[in-house]
């Protein structure tokens, strides 16, 4: 089992083609494939941005030992792993001026939630200013899974029809689109999901968002999404997640949008289970 999902994903990253793998050694994309709207936004010029009206999620370190979020204590020996990817991805946000990020997986319960908030803390540790924005109808995402209630931090306006959010420390926002009911169907939802998205990038001008998308193999949002951001990454489960399921998603992944590879998660002896 081990050896296809190794060799589906080796396949994934080798694929070449008009936007699809776009890696440091591969530097060129083919832009007359990216949407308007991506096309439009650049990587916002860095300035200092003060996010002190946001409300604080005052965090024990216990919350985010639960949550496998490892990255957000300095001291795990496990977060070298994410702390590279963090690394490397920034980089390659400033070298394509990229700053949106889509985080998927091929079905649900990969970890592609676990993931994203580990490579935002690297990435909040390396200087930047991040947000996770929750673009899933569905229960859990990671203001659910750090613990996080938004009413008890005040972060709600379900009124004015702006997102939740709360902050972490001085350099993480998690933000969730109040638009996720089930009483919007999915094309009038992706849209308010977007509406959402473009509040919080112009009001708060994070380095990095990371976007926390439903499995891309089960939900057509993430394909519309897809279409609207800079580059996105696969979070595979090596104890579910099928060969072919690898393969089909990162197949939809680089039909879309720039796709950075497979991240291979709930490998068995290495110490982490997102």
């Amino acid at each position: 089992m081990s050896d296809r999902l190794n060799t589906a994903i080796a396949e994934a990253w080798s694929r070449q083609g008009p936007g699809q793998q776009l890696t440091e050694s591969n530097p060129e994309f083919d832009v007359s494939r990216r949407s308007d709207a991506v096309n439009a936004r650049l990587l916002p010029v860095p300035h200092e941005t003060d996010w002190s009206d946001v409300a604080e999620a005052h965090m024990h370190p216990k919350a985010f030992e639960r949550a496998r979020v490892l990255t957000a204590d300095t001291r795990s020996q496990l977060s070298g792993t994410f702390d590279i990817l963090a690394l490397r991805l920034k980089r390659m946000c400033v070298e394509n001026y990229w700053s949106q990020i889509a985080v998927t997986t091929p079905t649900a319960g990969c970890g592609g939630t676990t993931v994203a908030l580990n490579v935002a803390f690297a990435l909040a540790e390396s200087g930047s200013k991040v947000v996770v924005f929750d673009m899933a109808a569905r229960k859990g995402g990671p203001l659910n899974a750090l613990g996080i209630s938004t009413p008890d931090v005040g972060a709600t306006v379900d009124e004015s029809g702006t997102p939740s959010l709360c902050r972490i420390g001085s350099s993480v926002l998690i933000a969730k689109s109040n638009a996720l009911s089930d009483r919007l169907n999915a094309q009038a939802r992706t849209q308010a999901c977007l509406a959402d998205l473009e509040y919080v990038t112009s009001k708060y001008v994070p380095e990095v968002v990371l976007l926390d998308l439903p499995p891309v193999l089960e939900d057509s949002q993430s394909l519309r999404v897809l279409q609207r951001v800079d580059a996105a990454m696969l979070v595979a489960c090596a104890s579910r997640s099928r060969a072919d399921e690898i393969d089909q998603g990162a197949q939809r992944i680089s039909e879309t949008t720039a796709y950075l590879g497979a991240i291979l998660n709930r490998i068995e002896g290495a110490g982490l289970e997102a």
